[in-house]
């Protein structure tokens, strides 16, 4: 604890401001600053005594010849356009994707009273859910609940389909799409 105490002591800019431009200068209350700095960082790390590596000088610059800068080409950013809503496929696949019966809007009342109609609509025309004019659940896209009201909550935007889609409304079993 000690330890972390005195390497924060060590890094805080506060006590390394004032005496920046001497880094020979021991702080009051012990605290290392300037080029002492790398030294205990590399005994506290275990590490070989940090050296210090003088600047390069400044070379001399041929005012005289510009210099050259190598053209460079660059191609204009591609616009894109936010992707927008689509109506959702009717689709045994968005089907199972559905969390329409996980709502806490969809109440169990409903379920009970829509599966069979939804079952037979289902089994009928399972291989082309495009016919099908209405089911109680995948509501963005059959269209709102016959028989639900209120709002208790919605799953929309957590569902796979509305993702795929880009839906952007939520309550399609209460609202129209």
């Amino acid at each position: 604890m000690e330890e972390d105490k005195n390497k924060s002591k060590i890094l805080n800019p506060e006590v390394l401001a004032p005496d920046v431009l001497n880094p020979d200068v021991e702080a009051e209350d012990g605290e290392v600053i300037g080029a002492q700095i790398y030294e205990k960082l590399a005994e506290d790390e275990g590490e070989a005594k940090a050296e210090e590596k003088p600047l390069a000088p400044f070379s001399e610059v041929d005012l005289e010849k510009p210099t050259e800068t190598p053209e460079v080409k660059t191609e204009k950013p591609v616009e894109t356009k936010p992707t927008e809503a689509r109506p959702v496929d009717k689709t045994m696949e968005n089907l199972k994707k559905c969390i329409c019966s996980k709502c806490p809007s969809y109440t169990l009342g409903c379920k009970i009273k829509e599966m069979p109609k939804n079952l037979l609509e289902i089994a009928m025309h399972h291989s082309d859910l495009s016919k099908v004019e209405h089911l109680e659940g995948m509501f963005c896209a059959f269209g709102k609940s016959k028989c639900l009201a209120e709002e208790k909550g919605c799953n929309c935007t957590k569902c796979e389909v509305y993702k795929e889609y880009n839906l952007s409304k939520i309550y399609f079993c209460i609202r129209d799409i």
